[in-house]
Parts: C-alpha cells; structure tokens; sequence
C-alpha cells in the first residue's frame, strides 16, 4: 500500500521512511492506519509543536475542541505524535511530558463506575416496569378536570398555611410540591391525592429517590408537604409510611471567599448594588433581609440595625458597619430629596402590609417607612426600596400584596 507523505513541514524522506517502519514494527496495525499516523504527525510539526511541550499541549488542546473528534481519534493523534517524538526526533523534552495523562484525558469513564452507575443504571419504582421514554411520555400527558383539581387543592392548601401562621416562603414551597404531587397522583395512579391517601406519599417518595434521583434533604422538604396537606387539609392525623427519607449525610462546608474575591466582586458592582452588597457582607444580612430594610431600621446613633420579620418570623440587631455610614447616610438623603419631589408630585407611597396600612393609613407616605423611594413602575408587587431610584406613579393599594 502506497502511504502518501506530508513533507511541508521540513522532515527529509528518510525521517518519514524510519516513522513508516516503526510503525510497522512496533505496533500491530492495519496498514490502512498508516496514512492517519502520518497526518496526525504532519499536523502538529505544521503547527509547531515540536519547539515545546507548550505548543504541543496547545495543538492537542485545539484538536481536542474541534468538532467531530472521537476519543480513538484523540488517542491516536497522541501515539502517533509520541512514536515520531521518542523514535524519530528523540527530542529532550518529551521524557518529562506527560503522554499518558495527555491521552487518557480523552478517555471515557464506563458506565459501570461509581461516579456514573446511578446514572446509566435506571432502577424503576415498584409497579412500574415502563421504559425511561415510555415514563417521561406517560408523565406529560394531562388528565381531563386536572386544573380544577389543582385549583381547589392549592386553594385549601394556602388556606390552611396561612392560618397556621406559616411564611410566604414556606406557602410557596409547600404549594409547589403539592402541586407535583397532585400531578403525580392524578398522571400515574389515576386518583386524586385525598383518594389515593398515605400510601401515595411512599410511591411519590419512592419516585423521587429512584426516578428523579433527588437528594435525601430534597426528599424530606416534599415529605414535610404532603404530611401537611394530608393532616391539615385530607383530615388524616395518623398514618404510616411504607418509605422514609435517607438521613442527611454529614454537611458540606460552606463556601468562603476570600478578601481579594470579596474586592474583586465589589469592583464590579455600581451603587446602590454595591453598597447593597457591601452592608449584607459587613453586617450578616440575609439578602432579603438587607433588602426590606426601611429607613427607620438603621440606627446611625446605636452602630446597629433593627431586623423586622426576618427567618421564622424573628426580629433582630445587627451591626452597622462604620465604614458604611457616611455611604448610606449620603445616600438617604439623595433619596429623601427624591421623595419629597414625588410627594409634590401626588405620588410617593411605599408599600406596607394591608394590616399596618389599616392602623397607619399616612404611614405609606412617611419617610421613614421608606428604604429610601418607592419601587419602579412596573413592579407588579411594590416592595420597600430604600435602595431604588425611581418612583411608583400607581396606587399601590390597587396591586395584589396577597402573596404567592
């Protein structure tokens, strides 16, 4: 068979004839292989890799991007770019280059190891032996009065977590995984889930932890749901449960930036953001919480700011940071100018729960009900914006601030 040669990248006849011959000696190929060892090679000398174990990484980094390259073929380019290196060139650099490392990063992990085994390895629920494409397609298909089921059982359910005094963020959560489990029920048992009753709970559990593959601690938030909608909404104060989340595993360590990542992340913040930013990482504010605060919850004269209504309910006293005050002080009174041109205006108000709007009917156009100007006009719920520089023109006792 007559291999043609690349000789554009300077290397004699001879150079390619010994390249031919090893190749023939050392490995067991194809002949028909040959051609693709001399292209490989050709490549990367036209590519320079030959100056430095730099340029070949580049080349192998390049042809590692390129579209259509198979993992085999990677793994060839790299022997045969090795066998020219060591049998042919014998260039110094290539007894401390990592060809192995280099070639095996185009290998893929078997579907038999730990790392992909939950992966490849489909462990169906009990009772359903379907396909994964048969499962996915069954469970898209929408059950006839499905909305109006949904309906009344969100209904009754935000009925009851706001009588039990719940937080939104809990009525939002508990409302999402109640309306998967709803559809669950209705898509794979065929009933709904006061019909269905405790046992459903095990089988959504059950799907959850082999189908859908979600943590352990995933796994007890929809449990913590569907006991709920069963106790309080179903009227089921006792039952048993057939499964049971796994225990959560050790915690994961948080992840702490450090002072140069904290600057580099401030530096790419404009105000108020940074400022904004900088409050939450000098004072340990929850994010919503630094951004609720109201004009009146800094108190300039204390070092400290007062936290109303924050996780659970609670209220609290955090640090000022001193190297803030000027900052936020400056900043409240651009604001304060802008909200006095707003009241002029006919407009002004800031949002307040319906229930301290009743006991304080001006306090919506106090300032120090303010966190700083009131929300943009577009904003669909108006939220305190101490931190905002435009103003709501609308009536905001004419937005919905139910919630969720």
């Amino acid at each position: 068979m007559t291999v043609y040669m690349h000789t554009s990248s300077g290397a004699g006849e001879s150079h390619w004839q010994t390249y031919l011959s090893l190749l023939r000696d050392r490995f067991p190929l194809s002949p028909f292989t040959h051609p693709h060892y001399v292209r490989w090679t050709s490549n990367w000398r036209d590519a320079g890799g030959e100056t430095s174990p730099e340029a070949t990484r580049a080349f192998f980094d390049d042809l590692g991007r390129g579209p259509g390259i198979e993992g085999w073929q990677f793994r060839q380019a790299v022997d045969a770019v090795r066998l020219w290196v060591d049998g042919v060139a014998r260039i110094p650099w290539s007894k401390s280059f990592d060809w192995v490392g280099l070639s095996e990063e185009s290998m893929e992990l078997p579907s038999s190891h730990r790392s992909l085994l939950r992966d490849t390895l489909n462990v169906p629920s009990r009772g359903h032996r379907l396909s994964p494409p048969a499962r996915a397609s069954r469970d898209r298909q929408p059950t006839p009065g499905e909305d109006e089921v949904l309906r009344q059982i969100l209904e009754e359910l935000r009925r009851e977590v706001r009588l039990a005094g719940l937080a939104p963020a809990t009525e939002k959560t508990y409302a999402g995984w109640t309306r998967r489990f709803t559809r669950f029920c209705l898509w794979r048992l065929g009933i709904s889930p006061k019909e269905a009753g405790p046992p459903a709970i095990s089988a959504y559990l059950e799907y959850l932890a082999l189908e859908r593959r979600v943590s352990p601690r995933t796994q007890k938030l929809a449990l913590n749901a569907m006991v709920f909608l069963t106790r309080r909404v179903h009227q089921v104060e006792e039952f048993d449960l057939e499964v049971i989340p796994a225990r959560n595993g050790p915690r994961r360590p948080p992840v702490v930036l450090s002072r140069k990542e904290v600057r580099e992340v401030f530096g790419r913040l404009q105000d108020p953001w940074r400022l904004i930013a900088e409050l939450l990482y000098g004072s340990g504010l929850r994010q919503i919480e630094g951004l609720r605060l109201r004009v009146k919850d800094p108190g300039f004269d204390r070092g400290v700011i007062t936290v109303h209504d924050g996780k659970g309910g609670k209220h609290r006293l955090v640090p000022l940071p001193q190297a803030l005050e000027g900052r936020l002080r400056r900043h409240l009174e651009v604001c304060r100018e802008r909200h006095q041109r707003d009241l002029a205006a006919g407009v002004g108000e800031t949002h307040l729960p319906e229930s301290l709007r009743r006991k304080y009917p001006n306090a919506a156009r106090q300032w120090c009900w303010h966190t700083s100007s009131p929300p943009p006009k577009s904003a669909s719920i108006p939220a305190p914006a101490v931190w905002l520089s435009t103003t709501c023109t609308r009536n905001p006792c004419s937005v919905n601030s139910s919630g969720p």
